[in-house]
């Protein structure tokens, strides 16, 4: 949504008054204050939503900014679509494909993810889909910092 909105607000007549409209990662990378990571600090992978990677090709690198800020290690995995693309995989017409899509690109990834690093996902439909066909429940990046912040404080 965000990515919608920073296209919207561009078209309003209001425009140059508007203040610029980020990804979580965009302004993390550069506001969150630096903090120590601990010696037992787990590390993740990211899943990025391909969406995010096509439209800002900087979006992978900034939330492993954001993470290092946060004293966490975070590893881009290459991938390509999970298949659910938005409402795509949610009707019934496209399910096998969209399972088809699953099985090529995200399904093996994950399987090879298991006893490695925590894998994130920054996508919903992502995340919906990996949970839909029985392969457990990804976190989002902010749930990670938040969790981060969490046990600090």
């Amino acid at each position: 949504m965000t990515l919608v909105y920073r296209q919207e607000y561009t078209k309003l007549a209001s425009a140059p008054e508007c203040p610029p409209v980020l990804l979580p990662q965009e302004w993390l990378a550069d506001a969150a204050p630096a903090r120590a990571g601990a010696a037992n600090a787990p590390a993740f992978r990211l899943m990025a939503h391909c969406t995010e990677k096509t439209t800002v090709p900087a979006s992978v690198g900034q939330w492993q900014k954001a993470f290092s800020r946060f004293g966490l290690a975070l590893a881009p995995q290459a991938s390509g679509c999970c298949g659910m693309s938005g409402t795509y995989g949610h009707e019934s017409r496209n399910r096998q494909t969209s399972r088809q899509i699953f099985d090529l690109s995200w399904g093996p990834l994950l399987d090879k993810a298991e006893g490695g690093p925590e894998v994130l996902a920054t996508g919903y439909s992502c995340r919906s889909q990996v949970e839909r066909l029985g392969r457990g429940r990804l976190r989002h990046p902010i749930e990670v910092l938040l969790e981060s912040v969490s046990a600090t404080d």
